[in-house]
């Protein structure tokens, strides 16, 4: 079955994806690294301002589909 991402699926994914190869050490990310990589205003079209609710709703949209997984550590809930 196809699965149509959504604008904000496909950023979070996108961010997610980007973070990885470019800065791996800071990989897995938290909740707001990803909401600060979501709204980062380089390299980013369009340009979003996605709150921290938004972004937490995408990310468990994405994990109940199995296009993430959520791991903990130190404490802190990471994707």
């Amino acid at each position: 079955m196809k699965y149509q991402l959504t604008a904000l699926e496909a950023r979070v994914i996108g961010c997610l994806l980007e973070k990885q190869v470019t800065t791996p050490e800071q990989y897995p990310l938290s909740v707001n690294g990803v909401v600060t990589a979501c709204n980062q205003k380089t390299n980013r079209e369009p340009v979003m301002n996605l709150s921290e609710s938004e972004v937490q709703e995408q990310l468990d949209n994405l994990v109940k589909r199995h296009y993430l997984r959520t791991v903990s550590g130190f404490g802190n809930r990471v994707t």
